[in-house]
């Protein structure tokens, strides 16, 4: 694994996916979170981009927080299997992703941690994070990606909506 990029736009989250597909990695097979629990095919995902803005590109929590935009870009794919809900999750992988993206790059350059090889090692560096409260920092950056009434990313127990993102 290389350096994670600075910036990480939507896109380049499709790219992963994409290349992921074409390799035969299945990351949900080994994760019970990951690209399948998503639902759309990398084909579908590239859909959604082509009727994204640029700036929803770079920051797609944008549009997670009007439901009415959800809706149009659902719609404007003309494919039955994209629904608001799919592109909300979509968001969020994108959300959680470039999250824990600025984490390893963060561990690497100030820490001098080694880049992580195994699910084991991202765990490990989620682990970490819970511990030492920037957990609780980098879930407001989530707002509009998360849904209010599901549980908090910084696991405090408590809702979303009476935790960061409030």
């Amino acid at each position: 694994m290389e350096l994670p990029p600075e910036t990480f736009t939507l896109r380049e989250l499709v790219q992963m996916f994409s290349k992921a597909e074409e390799e035969g990695t299945n990351v949900a097979s080994d994760v019970s979170s990951g690209f399948n629990k998503i639902g759309l095919s990398s084909k579908q995902l590239e859909k959604i981009c082509t009727k994204l803005t640029e700036k929803e590109l770079t920051d797609p929590t944008s549009i997670g927080k009007r439901q009415t935009r959800l809706n149009e870009v659902a719609r404007l794919c003309e494919d039955d299997e994209i629904t608001a809900d799919k592109v909300k999750r979509v968001i969020l992988a994108h959300a959680t992703t470039k999250l824990m993206f600025g984490k390893i790059r963060k561990a690497v350059l100030e820490k001098g941690a080694s880049l992580p090889k195994s699910v084991a090692d991202f765990e490990n560096i989620v682990r970490d994070l819970q511990k030492s409260g920037d957990m609780k920092l980098e879930a407001r950056n989530l707002k509009g990606a998360y849904s209010n009434n599901a549980p908090c990313p910084c696991n405090s127990g408590k809702r979303f909506k009476r935790c960061c993102g409030s």
